[in-house]
């Protein structure tokens, strides 16, 4: 109990599925007053056709809230002028609502009562706990996947929105150590995985205008390998799924990407790369490069530490490099992705990271598919340094494969680009969107 106690408070709401989260809530109430009354709304949908109607009927939502210890009364209304009329005739002392409503306009906020603001950082929500119903009983034949952290969400957001314009299969966005906003959970399935990373720092991010990661820190690490654990829980409910960066956007064609998941028997397909070998700049010296005089030095790749810790013969080293920012799979790729979990997280116990894993996740998974059948994707996207760069891929024909920048490579068919990868400016994905569909619907 509280030493400044208040004699009654009300809180109100529809209350239709009860999860951990009201239990909490309710609690904190009852401790600031000596009465403690929901105001149970009976259907919002009558009033708000857009929201959904209650899953319980009224008398049902009575029964379960009347068993809770924490209440001491219902009182109930229909209509947002019921509402007014109900706090008006209670006379409350104190009222509760949640800390999403701080600095907005809500029903009866011009009378004089005592706001409590609840927070909300619990992590229960109902939408929550709906889907974790949904994803307990049903199961998806094909989606997209995708994972992001807080300070990334706005990126997310812009490959949702693009996924969304060009298909209508569903998307699962798993947000790590974090519950997703209001305005992500309306746009996708979004499920929360805590794996505890490491708090983030200023070192973490290099870049002014435009934060690109620092791939030295360990946070990174963390952080962009947890698409693994992503991809093995997808494995529970989805049949087939697409993976795809947070900073990629779907192009008019991106559903293609679902045809070769029925290839991905053993382990997840990545696509192919702009690159064969990928090089690193430390301290002023080109690291990765196996071009020695004339001859091919593998020993020389970034890869190679890896792979001889892993016991592996320098030829085994392929002339496909992969990138982990696009996979195709399916539910039947668990052990692969067990086995690579695994060694994201044994290894920086091990070894130094920044030496054997200095592309993280995707190290690995390189050095992992060598061993095996070696089989991927073609390239399927090109990476973009704003619309400029689609406007030129839209634009520009090629007989072959032209390398135009470092990391911009316009393939000879446009058909094979399922995804522009690379922008984290919510303005510019917007126009790169509208730009998409120009160009895509002016081709039908």
């Amino acid at each position: 109990m509280k030493s400044e106690m208040y004699n009654r408070g009300i809180i109100a709401g529809n209350f239709d599925v009860i999860h951990p989260g009201y239990i909490k809530m309710f609690k904190e109430c009852k401790s600031y007053c000596k009465q403690f009354i929901i105001l149970l709304h009976t259907d919002p949908s009558i009033e708000r056709p857009e929201k959904l109607k209650p899953i319980l009927t009224k008398e049902e939502r009575t029964e379960v809230l009347s068993s809770i210890k924490f209440i001491d009364s219902i009182a109930y209304y229909t209509y947002e002028d019921e509402l007014v009329k109900l706090i008006k005739d209670l006379e409350p002392d104190i009222r509760f609502l949640g800390d999403d409503y701080k600095n907005k306009s809500f029903t009866g906020d011009d009378l004089q009562i005592h706001i409590y603001y609840l927070n909300r950082d619990h992590g229960w929500s109902t939408t929550k706990f709906k889907k974790l119903i949904l994803q307990s009983t049903y199961k998806l034949k094909q989606a997209y996947i995708t994972h992001t952290t807080d300070n990334y969400e706005q990126i997310t957001i812009n490959l949702v929105n693009s996924i969304r314009t060009f298909s209508n299969k569903p998307i699962v966005v798993y947000t790590i150590d974090y519950t997703a906003t209001d305005e992500l959970q309306s746009m996708a399935t979004c499920i929360r995985l805590d794996l505890d990373l490491p708090e983030i720092s200023g070192d973490d991010f290099l870049g002014e205008d435009i934060k690109y990661v620092n791939r030295s820190t360990y946070r990174t690490y963390k952080a962009l390998s947890s698409k693994i654990d992503c991809m093995l829980h997808a494995c529970g409910f989805i049949e087939e799924w697409v993976y795809l960066d947070g900073d990629c956007i779907a192009n008019h064609n991106v559903d293609d990407l679902f045809n070769w998941c029925g290839s991905a028997n053993e382990y997840p397909l990545a696509t192919k790369g702009p690159h064969q070998y990928l090089l690193l700049v430390k301290k002023g010296e080109l690291i990765g490069n196996p071009f020695v005089d004339d001859t091919i030095d593998l020993t020389k790749c970034l890869e190679w530490p890896l792979m001889n810790y892993f016991g592996m013969d320098v030829n085994q080293r392929s002339t496909e490099y992969r990138t982990t920012n696009i996979l195709v799979g399916s539910n039947k790729n668990k052990e692969f992705l067990e086995t690579w979990r695994m060694h994201k997280e044994v290894l920086p116990t091990k070894v130094d990271p920044v030496k054997f894993m200095p592309y993280h996740e995707e190290t690995i998974y390189n050095v992992l598919v060598w061993q095996r059948t070696n089989r991927g994707l073609p390239m399927v996207y090109i990476n973009v340094e704003g619309p400029e760069t689609v406007d030129h891929f839209f634009n520009t024909t090629t007989e072959d494969d032209v390398l135009i920048s470092e990391f911009y490579k316009l393939p000879q068919h446009k058909k094979d680009i399922k995804v522009f990868h690379g922008e984290k400016r919510k303005e510019q994905a917007d126009i790169i969107i509208k730009n998409i569909r120009k160009y895509a619907f002016s081709n039908i």
